[in-house]
Order: structure tokens, then C-alpha cells, then sequence
């Protein structure tokens, strides 16, 4: 395998072509992440847990089932069926390791709140024909590129709100300028480590 390879496929997808920051995929996440950084890291991390099991089962299963078989038109509902069982997964290691991010009901919400990310880093993984090694390197560093950007508003939320902000942008307009402002700054990124 070459190194490479793996490292402009980490940076692709932590960096440059940020899931959040250029895809807009998983910004439901990272807009509702908790306000405290333990709880947003704790998140994140189970959402991280989620895209990695599920996007190295489906390219795996892609490449060693379905393709062979000639099944491709089950992809689809494969990689849903992998990335509920990733995300329930992921829910009871998070929910067992960080019980204060439980609900009421006891379920934690990593899961739930991250299928969208996690069903489109393994859609990605697959249509872009990565080997397993190169899924679990892009799944882990998409994954770690959420986070970073689910930490970063949970501590730029923090000090917002004890900033003064016009009252009508409290709330969820003031979280999309900010995120916004963001994806300026990572688009420096671009043109580095492309695949």
C-alpha cells in the first residue's frame, strides 16, 4: 500500500474536502452538538466509531459480495442496513463508556444524531472504489474531521453566547455564520493533499 497514497486520502478528507465544511454532509451533528466540549468530543468520537465500522463493512462487502454476485443493485440497502448497525453499535460503546451523554431513556445519542455522516462516508468509500485500507483511512480521518469541527463550534457556541449578538441572529443563525466562516478558513486547504 502506498503511504502516499493513505496520507493525501487523510488529508482529503480531514481537510480539504471537509464532510461539514465543503460536502455538507453531517452539519445536523455538528449544529446540534452539545454545548460543552467533553460532551461534543464524546460525540464525535462515537460518530467516528460509527463511520469506521460501517465504511470498511461496506466496502468489504461491496467488494467481496455484492460485486462478485452481481448484487450491486443491493448496494443501497446494504450500506443502510451496515450503517444502523454501525451507528447501534456505536451507540452502546459511547452509551457505556460516557453515560452522562444518555437521554432520559437511556439511549445515547451519538448514533442517531450522526447516521446522515456516517451512511454518506461509507456511500463515499464505495463510490470512490477504496480498498479496505483505504476506507479505514478515510473513514478515520473524515471522522476526525467532524470532530474537529463539532469541538471547535461547541467551544465558539460557548463564547457567542456570552458575547452580545443581535437578537435576531441568536440561536442557530448565528451557528450557520459561524460555520460558514469557517469553510472560508479551511478553504485554504484546498489544492493540498488531493487525491
Amino acid at each position: 500500500m502506498d503511504v502516499g497514497r493513505l496520507l493525501a486520502v487523510a488529508l482529503s478528507a480531514a481537510l480539504v474536502n471537509n464532510l461539514v465544511l465543503e460536502r455538507l454532509i453531517g452539519i445536523c451533528p455538528s449544529i446540534g452538538a452539545p454545548l460543552r466540549l467533553r460532551s461534543a468530543a464524546g460525540l464525535g468520537l462515537g460518530v467516528v466509531l460509527a463511520m469506521t465500522m460501517a465504511s470498511v463493512a461496506s466496502v468489504a462487502i461491496d467488494r467481496y459480495v455484492l460485486v462478485p454476485l452481481d448484487l450491486v443493485y443491493l448496494r443501497t440497502v446494504t450500506l443502510v442496513l451496515l450503517v444502523v448497525g454501525s451507528a447501534m453499535a456505536a451507540v452502546r460503546v459511547v452509551g457505556n463508556t460516557r453515560p452522562r451523554l444518555r437521554d432520559a431513556r437511556g439511549r445515547s445519542p451519538a448514533g442517531l444524531v450522526g447516521n446522515c455522516a456516517v451512511l454518506g462516508v461509507a456511500l463515499l468509500a464505495v463510490e470512490k472504489q477504496y480498498g479496505p485500507v483505504e476506507a479505514l483511512v478515510y473513514a478515520v480521518s473524515a471522522g476526525l474531521g467532524l470532530l474537529t469541527v463539532m469541538v471547535v463550534l461547541a467551544g465558539l457556541r460557548g463564547r457567542i453566547e456570552m458575547g452580545s449578538v443581535p437578537e435576531s441572529l441568536k440561536g442557530l443563525p448565528i451557528v450557520l455564520i459561524t460555520g460558514g466562516l469557517m469553510a472560508l478558513a479551511f478553504l485554504g486547504f484546498s489544492g493540498m493533499g488531493s487525491e
